[in-house]
This record gives structure tokens, sequence and C-alpha cells, in this order.
């Protein structure tokens, strides 16, 4: 160990959605941290003011505080492109989260991943336990702070051009919504 892997098969979600979520997990786990947090601020400012540090800073919030509990954090708002980027080999197929039920099997018969029969691999996908931290609900952030995800459809709008999903309804090319 370590394994040879030979294939490159990422799993991506829709952009603003995954943003959301990652928004969620910064803002619950380093709540005490960052200047975007403050208790004082509406949700839609906060977030406003979260994705404005996110343009200006960009990967260094991460990438300058490797040691940091909290700087790791910012990994979860992230391009997707920015993470495929990185990877070592042409990529062989790009999985949907929100297919990956109906593709992993496909995936398992194309890509022998552990045998011939794939028998020790089930092809069943884990249930997901957090799906909502921070306690927010992103439907309302998403008409509580048009600006807010304005700015974050900017900063995304690689992801919807490469990843080949559609804007989401109402918004522009432009990142307006």
């Amino acid at each position: 160990f370590p394994a040879r892997v030979g294939r490159t098969s990422p799993v991506v979600g829709e952009p603003l959605d995954r943003f959301l979520s990652g928004y969620g997990t910064v803002r619950h786990r380093g709540r005490d941290h960052w200047p975007f947090n403050d208790t004082n601020a509406d949700e839609a400012t906060t977030f406003e003011r979260f994705v404005k540090l996110l343009l200006r800073e960009g990967d260094a919030l991460a990438t300058a505080r490797p040691t940091e509990r909290t700087g790791c954090l910012w990994y979860h708002v992230f391009s997707q492109m920015w993470f495929l980027e990185l990877a070592p080999r042409p990529l062989d197929r790009v999985l949907r989260l929100e297919g990956l039920a109906n593709d992993l099997p496909e995936l398992l018969r194309t890509f022998p991943l552990v045998g011939p029969d794939n028998a020790s691999l089930p092809a069943a996908l884990p249930p997901r336990h957090n799906t909502a931290e921070g306690n927010f609900d992103t439907r309302t952030l998403r008409t509580a702070s048009p600006s807010g995800v304005a700015l974050a459809l900017r900063y995304l709008a690689q992801d919807y051009a490469c990843l080949g999903y559609p804007l989401p309804e109402g918004s522009s090319g432009d990142g307006v919504v």
C-alpha cells in the first residue's frame, strides 16, 4: 500500500447547492474565528460578507493557513474545478452526485476497483448525514440574499460552464439573479 490508481472519476454536485452546503459548514465550524460571522448581522448580510471574503482572498483562505483547523474548512466552498485541475491524470468520467445512485453500478462494472466481480464493494451509497450543517435553510438564503447568491454564481461560473450544469432558475449567464 498505497495502491496505484489508474483511473480518475470524480463526483461533482450542483455548484450552488454545494456552495451553500459548504457555507453552512464553514459558518458552523468556524463561527468564532472569521470576521464575516458577526452575530449581530442577519443571515443574508453574513452570507454576502462571506462570499466577498472568498472573492477577495481566494484559495489563500486555506493555503495560507495549512496548519489552522479553520483554514481547511474553506475547501468546502472552493470551486470544484479548483480540485479537478489538481487531478494527476485525465479524467475518465465525471459523475454527478444527483445521479450517483444510478451511475455507481455502471462505474463498478466498467472499472474493476476490487476484483473482477466487485463482490466486496457494494453498489450502494452511504446515507448522507451532514446535509444541513449550520442549521439554516438554504432555500431561504437563496431568496433573502440575492446579491450574495449573485456573487456566489460569479465565483462558480467556471463550474457551471465546465461541468455542464444549467444555471439556477432566474439567473443569467453573468451570475446575476
